[in-house]
């Protein structure tokens, strides 16, 4: 969840904070997304819901450890979507992504009889923007994809991930595999 604590200068700002219920060693890394930097502490409390509607445990442990490195995590939440197109704004990102992510979740609550495939489209589309991230930072010359590459960039930006994921349930994998290599 969130609250709100006083600044310095007494404007009220958001802290994420774990459920009361759990302990330290319990704390899921999407709980403890960047709060602070954020410019729209309601994105965030869409991101936590669209994360905990995943009836997947598999992809709710996936998104948990692709957000568990804080520098990660701090430039999908404060990053522009593009530069001049659309969303071109601090956090504009992750609002971005959450549109595309809740707009496929719905059709896919209407469509889809693939839970796995319907939840691998929804977390594809929460991170098809992912590479934004790479390429914002200080070793974006490393990565061996061109911008434009989205399904590559995706790829890459989330292999580690990706490996877990697969180890700990293959058909979510296979799935969110094929997801992403249509995209």
């Amino acid at each position: 969840g969130f609250k709100f604590v006083p600044a310095r200068d007494g404007e009220l700002v958001p802290i994420g904070f774990p459920a009361e219920d759990m302990d330290a060693e319990h704390r899921s890394a999407i709980e403890l997304l960047p709060a602070h930097v954020s410019p729209d502490p309601g994105d965030l409390e869409r991101f936590l819901d669209l994360a905990n509607s995943l009836s997947v445990l598999a992809f709710r442990q996936f998104l948990e450890s692709v957000f568990s490195d804080p520098e990660f995590a701090w430039a999908f939440v404060t990053l522009p979507a593009g530069r001049t197109c659309h969303h071109v704004f601090t956090g504009g990102l992750l609002k971005h992504s959450l549109e595309v992510a809740e707009g496929i979740q719905a059709v896919g609550n209407v469509m889809s009889s693939n839970r796995v495939m319907e939840e691998a489209a929804v977390v594809t589309g929460l991170l098809h923007d992912v590479g934004k991230v790479l390429l914002s930072g200080r070793e974006a010359y490393r990565i061996p994809c061109l911008p434009h590459e989205h399904g590559s960039l995706i790829q890459y930006a989330l292999q580690e991930s990706l490996t877990s994921l697969r180890r700990i349930h293959r058909d979510a994998h296979d799935a969110l595999w094929r997801v992403i290599t249509a995209y």
